[in-house]
């Protein structure tokens, strides 16, 4: 069983959006911040599980594919290492059910959609 405790987003410099979530999981907090990027215009995040976690890596991944579905509306894909989940837009437009996460990954797809046909806006900014 998984309940968010709290969520929040930010935006982080021109091309990231960072997740923080507390929830408690099987009785075991979890916190993680999840960092999403641009790759090759696509919204992506890829979430390591943890050896040092309560019962290893393989209870970390099992407690993040439940934490997945509360806030994200379905698992993530499995990395092929087998260490790594994979997140990617259609999770932040579930996510958007949040009050809490709503406005900030609302704005940060949106940017990110406006520039589509304009290339790397970092450009733009002289960066």
């Amino acid at each position: 069983m998984a309940e968010a405790k709290e969520a929040k987003a930010w935006m982080d410099g021109a091309d990231e959006l960072r997740i923080e979530i507390k929830a408690v999981i099987d009785g075991v907090d979890v916190e993680r911040e999840l960092t999403f990027f641009r790759y090759k215009n696509e919204a992506d995040r890829q979430l390591k599980a943890w050896a040092s976690a309560p019962g290893g890596r393989e209870a970390d991944k099992r407690r993040l594919k439940a934490l997945s579905i509360v806030i994200f509306g379905n698992e993530p894909s499995i990395m092929s290492d087998g260490g790594k989940l994979r997140f990617i837009r259609r999770h932040l437009e579930y996510a958007m059910r949040f009050k809490e996460l709503k406005d900030v990954v609302e704005r940060w797809l949106t940017r990110w959609s406006n520039f589509e046909d304009l290339g790397d806006p970092r450009r733009e900014e002289g960066a």
